[in-house]
This record gives C-alpha cells, sequence and structure tokens, in this order.
C-alpha cells in the first residue's frame, strides 16, 4: 500500500465536501496547503499513514508554532480543522464543513438540542444565497457567507419542530427556539445577531408578515478592555537598524516594515499588493482593502518610494511570473499569505519581546496612536486607516494612563458643603 493511503481517501472527501458548499478558491487553498503540512509532518517522523495518535502531536506541534508565532492565526485554524476532518472521517462522524466546527470540538457536556439538517433543501440553499448577497450588498462582504450560514440553525429548529411556515415563527417560538440555543451553550451574542438580520431580510422579501426582529432586544458585544501595545519610537528604531539588507530576504522585509509604518496597512493587504497598485513616480498607492471591500487610495512617502524602488531593483525574484509586489524569498516563488513570519523574524533578530497583541498589527495601531497625537481628526484617521465605521479607530488606539489625566476635570470652583471623612 502507498504511503499516506488513508490521509488522501479522507482528504478527497474533505475536497468533496469543500467543492459541494460551493467554498471560494482561496478557502479551498488554504486546506490544500495545510493537508500538505500534515503530509510533511508525517514524513519526518517516518510516519507511514493515519493514525489518530499521529494526527494528535500533529495537532500539538501546530499549537507550539502559533505560541511562538511562527504561524498566523488562520493557517493556525485550518491546520487543525484538516487534522480533525480527517480523524472524523475516519471515525465515521460527518464531516461538519457548513459550520466550520469539527464534530468531535464540540464540548462533551452539551448535548444538542437541535438536531442539524445534514443537507438543505433547494429553496432553503436559493434563501440562504439570497441572504448573503444582501449582506454583501450592504457593505459586509468577509463574514457574508459565515453570518448567512449562522441561519441553518434556525432551519434545523424550524425541521425539527415540523414548521413550515415563516409566518409561524411568533415570540413564543422564538422564545423557544433561544432557549434551546442557550441550553446547547451556543454564543448568544451571534444567536441575537443571525436571528435579528434574517427575521428582517424574510420580512423584506416578502415570506413573512411583519418583523419579529424588531421585538428583539439589541445586543451589545462587549470587547476586552485589555489595551493592545504599539511600538515605541525605540523598538522601531531597533527593528530597522536590526534587519540585514545585505540578503534579497532582509531587503524585502526591510521594505515591507518601511512601507507599513508609512501607510499602517494591514498585514493582509500588504501582502495583496500587486506591482500595478502602487505609482512610484506620483508617490501613490490605491488597492481594494480585503476586510472591507472598500477602495483605498494614499500617497506614499518618499523615503518608502526610494525603499521600494531598490527592493525591485535589487532583491525582487526576476522572471517570477507573478505580479504580487512581495514575494517569498525561495523558489518557487509564490505571493505572501502572512506578514507574521516576517514580524516574528524581525523581532526576534532585534531582541524585541513578544507578547499579546505585539505583532505586525502593533504597527497599524502605532500609525493610529502618532495621527492622534499630531492633533488629526478621527475622520482623518479613518480615511488613512481604511475603516468603514469612524469609530473603528478608536480600536486601535493604546492611550498611555499618564496621558488619560489631561483628560480629568480639577474640582476647582466647586464649593465643599460638608465632610463625609476627617483625617486625623
Amino acid at each position: 500500500m502507498e504511503n499516506f493511503f488513508l490521509l488522501r481517501l479522507a482528504f478527497d472527501d474533505i475536497l468533496r465536501y469543500l467543492t459541494v458548499e460551493d467554498r471560494r478558491e482561496t478557502t479551498i487553498k488554504d486546506y490544500r496547503i495545510s493537508y500538505g503540512h500534515v503530509l510533511e509532518f508525517y514524513g519526518l517522523r517516518g510516519i507511514r499513514d493515519y493514525t489518530p495518535e499521529a494526527n494528535e502531536l500533529f495537532r500539538k506541534w501546530t499549537d507550539n508554532l502559533y505560541d511562538k508565532g511562527f504561524v498566523c492565526k488562520n493557517f493556525h485554524n485550518a491546520r487543525i480543522r484538516v487534522s480533525r476532518y480527517i480523524d472524523n472521517y475516519w471515525a465515521g462522524r460527518r464531516i461538519n464543513i457548513l459550520n466550520e466546527i469539527p464534530v468531535d470540538e464540540i464540548p462533551r457536556a452539551v448535548v444538542r438540542v437541535i438536531p442539524r439538517l445534514a443537507s438543505l433543501t433547494l429553496g432553503q440553499q436559493k434563501l440562504l444565497d439570497g441572504y448573503e448577497a444582501r449582506l454583501m450588498a450592504s457593505g459586509i462582504r468577509k463574514t457574508a457567507h459565515a453570518k448567512a450560514s449562522r441561519a441553518t440553525l434556525l432551519l434545523s429548529f424550524m425541521a425539527m419542530k415540523g414548521i413550515d411556515d415563516f409566518n409561524k415563527l411568533r415570540m413564543p417560538v422564538i422564545l423557544e427556539f433561544l432557549d434551546d440555543c442557550a441550553t446547547e451553550g451556543l454564543d448568544m451574542n451571534g444567536v441575537m445577531e443571525m436571528l435579528r438580520g434574517f427575521l428582517s431580510h424574510l420580512e423584506w422579501i416578502g415570506l413573512k408578515d411583519g418583523d419579529a426582529s424588531q421585538h428583539l432586544m439589541p445586543f451589545k458585544k462587549w470587547r476586552n478592555s485589555v489595551v493592545l501595545p504599539a511600538f515605541t519610537t525605540q523598538e522601531f528604531r531597533m527593528m530597522f537598524d536590526g534587519i540585514d539588507r545585505s540578503t534579497s530576504e532582509g531587503m524585502r522585509d526591510y521594505a515591507i516594515l518601511v512601507l507599513a509604518s508609512f501607510t499602517g496597512l494591514r498585514g493582509c493587504d500588504i501582502a495583496n499588493l500587486r506591482l500595478g497598485d502602487i505609482d512610484l513616480e506620483n508617490g501613490s498607492l490605491r488597492f481594494r482593502q480585503e476586510k472591507t471591500g472598500v477602495l483605498l487610495e494614499l500617497p506614499v512617502d518618499p523615503i518608502a518610494v526610494s525603499t521600494l524602488r531598490e527592493y525591485l531593483h535589487a532583491a525582487r525574484p526576476q522572471g517570477a511570473g507573478m505580479d504580487h509586489l512581495f514575494l517569498s524569498g525561495h523558489q518557487p516563488y509564490r505571493k505572501m499569505t502572512s506578514m507574521a513570519p516576517v514580524m516574528g523574524r524581525i523581532m526576534d533578530r532585534c531582541g524585541i519581546e513578544r507578547a499579546k497583541g505585539k505583532g505586525f498589527h502593533a504597527i497599524r495601531r502605532s500609525m493610529g496612536l502618532w495621527l492622534l497625537q499630531s492633533r488629526a481628526d478621527h475622520d482623518m484617521i479613518s480615511m488613512v486607516l481604511g475603516h468603514t465605521d469612524a469609530k473603528a479607530f478608536m480600536r486601535y488606539i493604546p492611550i498611555k494612563p499618564h496621558e488619560m489625566r489631561f483628560c480629568a476635570l480639577g474640582l476647582d470652583g466647586i464649593e465643599c458643603k460638608s465632610e463625609v471623612f476627617h483625617g486625623v
């Protein structure tokens, strides 16, 4: 029997599910890359084919790489999912591609109250496709598919209760649905968000009389109160000085760091930049953001222009056959998928300690902080950072405690008429 025969059978089944679910080409590509890492792990350790124990070792190895910053979050998740899907395949469990949660990752203390639909009817699929299209038209692009997929939970509940008319979704039924979701331990913020959006869509297309979503309390998704860090000026100096620019890879990393520090671009957008997106003659950058889908046009500082010219002339592989601005350092040349390895390499070389939130995105927070300290208004900060929500910039502003004192009001002019405590 050929090596990895069992692994290949399981992954072929995963690809069939991905094709049936009409997943994006980039998603399928991520799974293929992750499957390649599984094979590489098995091969380096002399493991001839699939065993549950070997897959568990692979997940621990992947978690270790992620903790050290060598693997970005998206690739970490893709690797873990592929390995668990393979486990599910050989354990006889259905591969739960639709909900993106492998069956054996569900806490064992939780009991499924709502049996999930194994497949959707043509009418149900068209309904979800229409809902997804409406979400994308409203500006929700990156998460539209995931938000629409959550509505299968409500469709599964209706199938369990024998409800075939959306007009029967009155408040008593909806409250029962919410109770079942809470019993399963689901994220109720996500469930409420799905209900409000999907019920509103049903009323909008005429499948339901009245919009029951108006009776559901708006949810508030509280963010962590931890203030994520930015880089100090000294740390930037250390990173710029610490990169070895005598190598092609070092020149590329230096160009990435300079471009990011002058523009505050997201790592995914820098990875996606193409040669035609940047105009070195006029010093401008024009591209469509991956996260929001919004077209962004920014000026590029002459220092960044000079650095990019140097990289293109002396370090970028010639004849690579790709038009992406930044390419991998070794053959076969390909576009960069993440800036996390670049940042980890730079920080380790410069002796900057890795901490939670102190990665490539911290450069973006630094840009927001510099703009705020230079008295730039909120609209300007949002425009430079490419935000669609004018208030979103606040998540990137790591205000220092001593700077908060400037916001405090004094007690001058307030007469104290009585005292509660007398000091000794």
